[in-house]
């Protein structure tokens, strides 16, 4: 039977313990302690654990009265696997603050669950374990340092716990303060407890305690390091975003004709209606070429309709007119199942391509997005490492908070996260630094006269400065001459697209002159 305990009436507790220990089944035995501790306490309870470790600890629950499946079905307790959960919240070889916020302390914490006081947690994670195990100190202490500030200020009981051979070379004693440094109790390996004397016992914990002390100087250093850091990526924020208002008001002398006439829109959008059934709607496969080396390193899917009546209708034209209509579910469902269906072909043969395809604001903002991606993969077999997916600035301003929570989703499947048109006008910039993408693919507009307009080759400039600092890759569309290609590279532009690979395009299995 699972432990269903009611909420008592108590404060909740804030508390963050560190278990040091030697002995794998030891550990085991501390963990489901904690956790049963918490259920019997009507706390929620949540672990990050290496699979090992995971069936150890289910084991005893079990064997104490746990019905640890239901406690999961009823979302009791949630798990984690901690090598999955911490490649997710690390960027740049350090744990990156706004993805533990939002892949951890939102699974915590739910926002929809904000107006009401927050359930207790008792948690257990070993991530910085393993930092420590992969010899990363640095990413250990700040990781550390994050769990410390959360279990201040939410009601959260964190049990983390780090093998001690991790500690045993001279050089470790600093990692050893630091994981110390901030926990209300500090508990000793098993070693610890066979000491039988109580002035060995006060030696060891005064020594824990003093070397834990030393770490504040360290502590403050960093949190000035990051105001200067923080100080200096708001100027380069405030510069690019008058450079992109005085790009957007050089742009809007220049704008596109209008759309067709009222009448001919209303004839496409009935002409639309049917148009997947009879078979209308291609996928086309346009390259991304990587920049360096001139090879194909992708593809980008992109539906075109082939109208009997109107001729080939794609690319932004033919997504207005599917948002205009009742056929973006069905259009956007049947891209999406293809993508993945054509990308794991390409992988059986040997092609490891990843797959990538534009989506927009209503489906971007669909409650199911995410669950109908996660079962596309799943149908076909396609790792979400092998998808990538384009969301325009527009997309992303049009609700910011929103937008973040599904795209922290969507990068848990592994799904590689581009903002697309990027440096069009739209005021991202000041937002940007919250989304959990990967990338920004900088709009074709800036690249159609790179090659000999200074203006927009300062522009582009400062968009790649800006991305450098904040650790994306960029990639460019719209490249329609070696001049422009060579610009884009030698700035930095990682991946290219646009009509100079056009002989390359592909529908399906056929090639496209």
């Amino acid at each position: 039977m699972p432990v269903t305990a009611q909420r008592q009436s108590h404060e909740p507790t804030h508390d963050h313990c560190v278990q040091f220990y030697d002995d794998d089944a030891f550990l085991a035995e501390v963990i489901a302690d904690h956790l049963l501790e918490g259920a019997q306490a009507g706390e929620r309870l949540f672990v990050a654990l290496t699979p090992a470790h995971l069936t150890m600890v289910k084991t005893r629950l079990e064997a104490q009265g746990m019905d640890v499946a239901e406690a999961e079905r009823r979302g009791q307790l949630v798990v984690h696997d901690a090598h999955q959960l911490l490649a997710a919240i690390m960027r740049n070889g350090m744990p990156d603050r706004a993805r533990f916020d939002a892949l951890v302390l939102e699974t915590l914490f739910p926002a929809s669950a904000a107006a009401e006081a927050p359930v207790p947690v008792r948690a257990y994670g070993e991530l910085v374990n393993l930092l420590c195990e992969d010899d990363q100190p640095d990413a250990a202490v700040y990781l550390e340092a994050l769990w410390d500030e959360a279990c201040r200020r939410l009601p959260l009981n964190l049990l983390c716990a780090y093998a001690m051979h991790h500690f045993q070379r001279p050089d470790d004693s600093h990692v050893f303060q630091a994981i110390c440094h901030g926990h209300s109790h500090v508990l000793p390996a098993e070693d610890f407890r066979r000491l039988t004397s109580p002035h060995a016992r006060q030696r060891q914990v005064s020594l824990l305690q003093q070397r834990a002390n030393a770490l504040d100087h360290e502590i403050r250093r960093r949190q000035q390091a990051e105001a200067h850091l923080d100080e200096t990526n708001r100027r380069w924020q405030g510069l690019l975003l008058e450079i992109t208002d005085q790009f957007a008001a050089l742009t809007t002398t220049s704008a596109p004709e209008g759309p067709p006439g009222h009448e001919e829109t209303l004839a496409q959008r009935h002409a639309l209606q049917g148009a997947l059934a009879r078979g209308e709607v291609a996928l086309y496969y346009r390259p991304l070429i990587d920049a360096a080396s001139g090879q194909i390193v992708g593809v980008e899917a992109s539906p075109h309709w082939q109208s009997p009546q109107f001729g080939v209708i794609a690319g932004a034209p033919l997504l207005a007119l599917i948002e205009q209509t009742d056929q973006l579910p069905a259009i956007g469902q049947w891209v999406l199942e293809q993508a993945c269906r054509q990308g794991q072909a390409w992988v059986e043969a040997g092609l490891e391509f990843r797959i990538a395809f534009n989506v927009s604001t209503n489906q971007l903002l669909h409650e199911d997005i995410v669950e109908r991606i996660a079962a596309a993969l799943s149908d076909t077999g396609l790792s979400g490492d092998r998808l990538e997916i384009e969301i325009t600035e527009r997309v992303l301003a049009s609700d910011p908070v929103h937008a973040e929570n599904i795209l922290t989703r969507l990068k848990a499947l592994g799904i590689r996260l581009t903002i697309d048109e990027f440096g069009s006008g739209q005021p991202l910039l000041r937002h940007l630094h919250r989304f959990p993408v990967d990338a920004v693919k900088l709009d074709g507009t800036l690249t159609e006269q790179c090659s000999d307009a200074p203006h927009q080759q300062a522009i582009i400039r400062a968009l790649l400065l800006l991305a450098r600092q904040l650790g994306l890759a960029v990639s460019a569309q719209g490249v329609a001459t070696r001049a422009q290609a060579e610009f884009l590279r030698k700035e930095g532009c990682e991946i290219l697209q646009g009509p100079l690979w056009a002989p390359l395009e592909y529908r399906g299995d056929q090639a496209v002159a």
